[in-house]
């Protein structure tokens, strides 16, 4: 708020020096007695009228040049002039009068400057907006208080007081202290309410406001015990209380400062003012005070007992309001994932064969793209698009959630009959089409109680078949998979002449297993990009002549991790890379990276371990031989139950028996005369053992097989694969044998086992 017009705030400014000049000779004056004379006249009159218009000006010149305080300061400023006219009608009417009628004109001005007063200090208090109940009971609160106070120390002395007077005389006497009352709960009030957002300009107001009451308390005090003097130090508190409100004047700048209130601080001022009220009670028993002191004593702490009992009802409330929005997803606006949950367990104890449940999972396909391509405030926008259209959907027969991220989940009432409509009744609702964007939604259902009533196992079996639908629409194109099956063998290229026997192997003994056609196939990706890892180790490890160190191991072994990585990136590619991840591990619990036993590995990458294994021996190498099927079939059985699963090994068996044929078998067997090599490597097994290269173009190989008469060994550390070495081997390598044939392929592009031969395998 400024100042309308250049001269005005220099003239304020100006006028309030010659004030406070004023002021400071005529309290020298007061202090310093002087003999009756044209001085005390001066001082007596022209400076003490002065001291009360220069104010009365300074705040009509602030109201009339601002605009938001206009009535401010138009009404303070009224209100002084009233007080200086009293003065004015007292020095003209009744100068030299020894005792001045009560009541009369001048104390009609003089109470008129209380009203305009109160309506300034409203209007300015006006100001304030959207303060809490709370402030304004503690308002209330400090004004009882204050009045309790002031009847104590004023209306008891005037009552102990020997007055003959007039009732009228009493009443106008007494209408000064109870008016400062008035003012005085107002302003204490209006700090409590306020929280200091009213600036200087009420401190300068709260303090002219206290001095005014001591000068009529004083005052008060000095008539009913025949004490009053003219021209004694109370007479320098009214212009000194005026000149005040003058500096409030030009301290106002009509903003509020908003300031964050401290709630710890808060019960403060009504815990000291209820104390003091509470003090007056407590004194009332040892000296009656009277009904006009106990009164607003009692009124105070009544109403720091219903502003407490407030305050604890809000409380509740805010609480439960926060027990309601942990509930509900900041986003869209519908329920959380933790409402999901509470409902879930509430459905599951109560819903019946009868009268099930269902639920639904549902993600959306398309947002990733949508959120990178619009930014995330487009992306939360149409979030609260489709919650509340899946809301609106779901309202006819159950409700909606955000489960997470891009999945929504619904939970409804109905049987297998009404699941699917229902379940694509949501799922329409989640499907928005626009410029450059497509947004869909699959679905993961479950029912409730009749698959299960744990609310964690129904949600990770939804979860399961939500995931299955997104596999089922998620696809990797023939180039793809060739250039990460590229990759995979990169990095050196040691694949077998039986790579393809194996995976034909690996398909039926997945048959023999149980598996199905989609984990089947998974199992023959993971067979072939089991070592797509190797891309990310240096080639100075893999191609090492000499032993590792552990570092380099460490290295080695964190192929099967990194491929995990590589494969998670495409959404139709994670079961292949949990087997790439677990291909390395032992059925004793003796492998890497997870150190996983027993049933806890995946049954694909158990029955990959195998088929590497065999792959590997059965594939020449520089520093030995390739083995017969026969010496590696050999090799794999003495690792039962230690390094290959049990029943894993004899599904492999069986089905490499029925995928080969005998005699060809028989011919490769044939072939292989020579003595196995026993090329002594600084990193391979002691002569006479044989080393089980457990990939054909990966890590190093796995712990030693025993050999082929059952003895077994410790194994040594593991050794990398190297390049094919410059010297020349011991052993000259065997003639390659001819392929085995491939099993029949169905119709259905998977391979057809035929049935178990009567001969025992390798007879």
């Amino acid at each position: 708020m400024r100042f309308k017009g250049s001269f005005a705030l220099p003239v304020s400014r100006w006028l309030l020096q010659v004030g406070s000049v004023l002021f400071g000779a005529y309290f020298v004056y007061v202090l310093v007695p002087t003999a009756p004379g044209a001085a005390a006249d001066f001082f007596d009159n022209k400076v003490f009228s002065a001291l009360l218009l220069i104010p009365a000006v300074i705040c009509l010149i602030r109201g009339f040049t601002s605009t938001g305080s206009r009535r401010v300061w138009l009404a303070i400023g009224i209100g002084i002039l009233f007080w200086w006219g009293g003065d004015l009608y007292s020095r003209l009417f009744f100068e030299g009068a020894t005792v001045r009628p009560v009541p009369s004109t001048a104390d009609m001005l003089y109470l008129m400057f209380y009203p305009s007063v109160f309506v300034g200090i409203f209007a300015l208090l006006r100001r304030l907006s959207d303060v809490p109940r709370t402030l304004w009971l503690q308002g209330v609160i400090a004004a009882l208080a204050v009045a309790a106070i002031d009847a104590t120390l004023v209306l008891e002395t005037w009552n102990g007081a020997d007055v003959s007077s007039s009732a009228a005389g009493m009443a106008t006497q007494l209408a000064y202290p109870m008016a400062d009352l008035v003012l005085l709960m107002l302003v204490f009030g209006g700090r409590a309410v306020a929280g200091g957002q009213l600036g200087r300009a009420w401190n300068w107001m709260t303090g002219a406001l206290v001095l005014l009451a001591v000068a009529d308390s004083l005052h008060l005090y000095q008539v009913a015990n025949g004490q009053y003097h003219p021209g004694g130090l109370i007479d320098v508190l009214w212009p000194g209380a005026m000149l005040l409100i003058a500096f409030a004047a030009l301290d106002d700048d009509g903003a509020i400062e908003r300031r964050e209130v401290n709630r710890r601080w808060l019960t403060l001022p009504s815990a000291i003012f209820a104390s003091m009220a509470a003090m007056i009670v407590v004194l009332d028993h040892f000296k009656s005070f009277g009904l006009q002191t106990i009164a607003p004593a009692i009124g105070a702490i009544v109403i720091v007992i219903i502003d407490m009992a407030l305050v604890q009802r809000d409380n509740l409330d805010l609480l439960e309001r926060v027990r309601e929005e942990s509930f509900v997803d900041l986003v869209t606006g519908i329920p959380n994932r933790r409402a999901l949950i509470r409902d879930l367990e509430y459905h599951c104890a109560e819903s019946t064969n009868e009268e099930p449940a269902v639920l639904i999972l549902l993600d959306l396909r398309g947002f990733k793209a949508y959120n990178d391509k619009f930014g995330h405030a487009a992306g939360d926008a149409l979030l609260r698009r489709l919650g509340n259209n899946l809301a609106r959907a779901a309202s006819g027969f159950g409700g909606a959630y955000r489960h997470s991220g891009d999945e929504f989940g619904v939970i409804a009432f109905g049987g297998h009959e009404q699941a699917p409509g229902i379940a694509r009744v949501t799922s329409q609702a989640l499907y928005e089409r626009g410029d450059g964007f497509e947004i869909s939604a699959l679905a993961g259902i479950v029912m409730i109680p009749l698959e299960s009533r744990d609310p964690i196992a129904i949600l990770k079996l939804a979860d399961q078949r939500l995931y299955a639908e997104k596999y089922k629409h998620t696809t990797v194109s023939p180039q793809q998979s060739a250039a990460m099956v590229k990759l995979a063998q990169s990095r050196p290229s040691n694949i077998g002449k039986y790579t393809r026997l194996i995976e034909a192997t690996l398909r039926l003994a997945g048959s023999l297993k149980g598996m199905h056609n989609d984990e089947i196939e998974n199992m023959v990706k993971g067979f072939q990009l089991r070592d797509i890892g190797n891309s990310a180790v240096p080639e100075a490890i893999l191609n090492k002549d000499g032993k590792l160190t552990e570092t380099e191991w460490q290295v080695v072994r964190s192929h099967t991790v990194v491929g995990e990585r590589i494969l998670n990136g495409i959404p139709a590619m994670r079961p292949v890379a949990e087997i790439v991840r677990h291909h390395h591990e032992r059925y004793d619990g003796g492998g890497y990276p997870d150190g996983l036993a027993g049933d806890a590995i995946p049954e694909g990458a158990r029955l990959v371990a195998i088929a590497q294994a065999f792959e590997g021996m059965t594939a020449e190498r520089a520093f030995r031989a390739a083995m017969t099927f026969r010496e590696a079939v050999a090799e794999l059985g003495a690792q039962a139950g230690k390094q290959f699963d049990p029943r894993a090994l004899a599904a492999f068996c069986q089905a490499l028996d029925n995928t080969a044929d005998a005699s060809q078998k028989d011919a490769a067997a044939a072939a292989s005369v020579s003595p196995k090599a026993n090329v002594a490597r600084p990193d391979m097994t002691p002569a006479g053992q044989h080393a089980v290269p457990v990939a054909s173009a990966g890590p190093p190989p796995e712990p030693v097989m025993a050999a082929v008469s059952g003895a077994t060994a410790p194994a040594p550390p593991p050794a990398a694969p190297s390049q094919p070495s410059p010297l020349p081997p011991r052993v000259a390598p065997r003639a390659p044998s001819p392929e085995p044939k491939l099993a029949p392929v169905g119709a259905n592009g998977h391979y057809v086992p035929p049935p178990p031969p009567a001969p025992a395998m390798f007879n």
